[in-house]
């Protein structure tokens, strides 16, 4: 089977673009089968449209994501589909904006991605309907009604996704074309031993990875810090990526540790392996790349109960709690936790899950395995 993977410039070069899932997926695809970059450069819309859309968005006050104007994807699909025909591949792979013109006759199209265009709505804060111009929102119906139509598997990580995107845009996905492949931990090349060890005592390591402070529960996490602070305990927490608003004598915040560089990349390595806990207070993700890393590390985790992250770890392999509700619950199941001595036997189950499912490898594996029926 040869594959045409499709990517926006140097996506499968550069690990720093969309948390590496393009960069480590195309990889894995590429130890198992045959696999043929196809590198587009996003077209934009013209001036006069630009123009438009800005005038459309002082009058009405609603943004309209021009990336996802039907003309550019028109254009971005037709250039990714006559390279994939010359490149004489069997099938081609890509988010679902490279699809709804798709009519190769020689080429079948898959999407892959770790979300749909209807999972969005009314889910991350950028694609509230208050938000959105209503034309826009239309046109992602159809959109997405014609790429699900026009291709011959449907691949995403979680599948909140599929039951979302139907339930906002009323686009579903046939059974016959659903697959999850789940997320795989984005450690380039780094493979975490399956016997690290750890003391589990105080002080207590905590860690947090996450870019989008705000949503993924920055404030919230700050709070469950000071809270187990408050009840005696000796924690520290380390914190990568988004920053606190105030310095606070038991944050430690690393900023961001861009994995294309190898000290940065032997640093986040560092932290995960002697932290104690993964705390992760998300108000909105369809998938969770960190939280696999953290499984690799036999690390255990405390994290919202939203959006995909429930379709990642059975429920004896990570502790799940409300986000609405997050200090209030997570901090009682993190001192039983460290009381009860659970901790160490929490990770080891996460790092199984993490063999199993939450590898690139796996991933992978699981897009072959589902191409090969409908391709052949």
């Amino acid at each position: 089977m040869r594959i045409a993977y499709l990517a926006l410039t140097d996506a499968v070069t550069d690990v720093r673009h969309w948390s590496g899932i393009t960069y480590h997926l195309y990889h894995a695809l590429s130890r198992l089968t045959d696999v043929v970059p196809i590198c587009i450069e996003e077209p934009e819309l013209s001036a006069a449209q630009r123009l438009y859309f800005a005038a459309r968005k002082r009058v009405t006050g609603k943004k309209y994501m021009q990336h996802l104007h039907p003309d550019v994807l028109r254009r971005m699909g037709e250039a990714a589909q006559a390279a994939a025909e010359r490149a004489g591949a069997d099938v081609a792979i890509g988010g679902q904006g490279w699809f709804p013109y798709w009519d190769s006759p020689t080429v079948a199209g898959a999407i892959i991605s770790d979300t749909l265009y209807g999972a969005k709505i009314d889910y991350y804060p950028k694609w509230y309907r208050s938000k959105l111009d209503p034309q826009q929102i239309h046109e992602l119906k159809w959109l997405g009604e014609r790429s699900i139509e026009r291709v011959c598997k449907v691949f995403v990580m979680s599948e909140f996704v599929f039951t979302k995107s139907e339930a906002e845009l009323g686009v579903g996905v046939p059974p016959e074309k659903r697959a999850v492949t789940h997320i795989g931990a984005s450690l380039r090349d780094y493979a975490p031993p399956a016997d690290l060890k750890r003391t589990f005592a105080p002080p207590w390591q905590v860690i947090f990875v996450g870019g989008a402070w705000e949503r993924k529960g920055g404030p919230i996490l700050v709070q469950t810090l000071d809270r187990l602070l408050a009840l005696g305990l000796d924690v520290q927490l380390h914190v990568v990526g988004g920053r606190p608003a105030e310095p606070h004598e038991r944050i430690t915040a690393h900023g961001f540790l861009d994995k294309s560089k190898p000290e940065d990349l032997r640093k986040l390595i560092g932290l995960y392996e002697q932290s104690h806990l993964f705390v992760f207070p998300t108000q909105a993700d369809m998938c969770s790349s960190v939280l696999a890393e953290a499984s690799a590390f036999s690390l255990p985790a405390v994290a919202s109960r939203t959006g995909g992250l429930t379709d990642l770890f059975e429920e004896d392999q990570i502790v799940y709690v409300s986000p609405d509700r997050f200090v209030d619950e997570a901090v009682p199941k993190i001192i039983s936790l460290i009381e009860s001595g659970e901790l160490e036997s929490l990770g080891r189950r996460a790092r199984q899950r993490y063999e199993a499912h939450l590898t690139w490898d796996a991933v992978a594996m699981k897009i072959v395995q589902g191409l090969e029926p409908v391709i052949g």
